[in-house]
């Protein structure tokens, strides 16, 4: 077991910055671990607003919870073990993995008030590559946020992605 100190910011409608310590396996993996953050209670209810909360361990960020939608998303990514030349095998990341490569305990929730303020925010981040953000398993996610070709033009222009 280990105990992870999570975060949440001020800015949700108003509420006051939130911090608690939680006490996980730490040998838990995105699907085990998740749901207990989730569970914690350190996000308030949003109602009905497509919200996205990131949640960020260092400065790598690990899911994104749409709490309208009961989505969850992985976004650390899955370990790569070689076995042999023609196989390879991909493993979920423990919690343990990803807080000793990433140095911290600390996991803090980010707030985006609406999910196309996230997809901006994940189009910065990939610079527009819609091809990137596919072949790294992103796009599904982007998807939720209802993001048109009208948004990603904006976004290229005003970010000079073009």
């Amino acid at each position: 077991m280990m105990t992870i100190i999570l975060t949440r910011d001020n800015e949700a409608e108003g509420k006051e910055k939130k911090q608690l310590g939680l006490e996980i396996d730490e040998n838990a993996t995105h699907s085990m671990y998740s749901v207990q953050i989730i569970q914690s209670g350190i996000l308030p209810d949003t109602g009905e607003r497509h919200c996205v909360w990131l949640l960020i361990n260092g400065k790598e960020e690990i899911m994104s919870w749409f709490p309208k939608l009961s989505k969850l998303h992985n976004l650390v990514g899955l370990r790569h073990c070689v076995r042999g030349k023609k196989h390879a095998m991909f493993f979920e990341q423990s919690l343990k993995e990803i807080c000793d490569r990433t140095k911290t305990t600390e996991f803090r929730f980010t707030y985006f008030p609406n999910a196309l303020t996230y997809a901006e925010h994940i189009f910065i981040k990939n610079r527009g590559d819609l091809h990137f953000m596919w072949s790294e398993g992103i796009d599904k996610e982007y998807e939720l946020c209802g993001v048109t070709h009208e948004h990603e033009a904006v976004w290229r222009e005003k970010y000079g992605l073009i």
